[in-house]
């Protein structure tokens, strides 16, 4: 018996109480949840840009705010 009279776990197994065998590698899953819906909706929008600049080029997508406002409006990356 370990201290305090309980039996000590013989393995990482009991530890957790039950299976460990349905665990499932990292990076098969598909999505974890989140309990911060902003910060998700950021990663989708940030997601979605990073796809957006691989496939166009740096300079097609990026804040609003360094966009110009007119007919001539380009795109103006922060220096």
């Amino acid at each position: 018996m370990a201290a305090g009279g309980h039996d000590a776990p013989a393995t990482i197994q009991q530890m957790l109480g039950g299976t460990v065998g349905c665990m499932v590698d990292a990076g098969l899953v598909v999505e974890q949840l989140s309990l911060d819906a902003g910060r998700q909706a950021r990663l989708v929008a940030e997601s979605a840009a990073d796809r957006i600049r691989e496939r166009f080029g740096p300079g097609v997508i990026g804040p609003a705010a360094t966009y110009a406002i007119g007919p001539a409006a380009t795109y103006r990356p922060a220096s």
